[in-house]
């Protein structure tokens, strides 16, 4: 089973789990919100900023390579596409706008306080 960890207090992370689920429908992944999950300080506070994503492996995939391997991991009807465009964002030049473009997304989204509905 794959582990994909996600700020449940964040609307925009919320709405990813939900495309993710019901578009990509990566292959035996289990969406585990941070204020449940069971792992370090130090890993909870990166996965306040950069989603994460554990492997069967135990591999370590945070930020924009957590999308990279999810599309790698697509069972929808639109797999061969996903596993496309995950070849193609991995390409050099568009990893490296795409890893400035999804820390400029991270910083820049909100989150819900306590008070917050969920």
């Amino acid at each position: 089973m794959n582990f994909l960890y996600f700020d449940d207090k964040c609307p925009l992370c919320r709405k990813t789990i939900k495309f993710l689920d019901n578009y990509v429908k990566p292959l035996e992944v289990s969406y585990v919100p941070l204020s449940k999950a069971n792992i370090s300080t130090k890993e909870l506070k990166r996965a306040l900023n950069e989603m994460l994503l554990i492997s069967k492996g135990s591999k370590y995939f945070w930020g924009y390579d957590t999308y990279c391997k999810l599309f790698m991991l697509s069972k929808s009807n639109l797999s061969l596409l996903w596993k496309l465009i995950s070849i193609l964002i991995r390409l050099p030049l568009i990893k490296a706008i795409g890893k400035v473009v999804y820390k400029f997304i991270a910083e820049s989204r909100t989150r819900c306080d306590d008070s917050c509905e969920i």
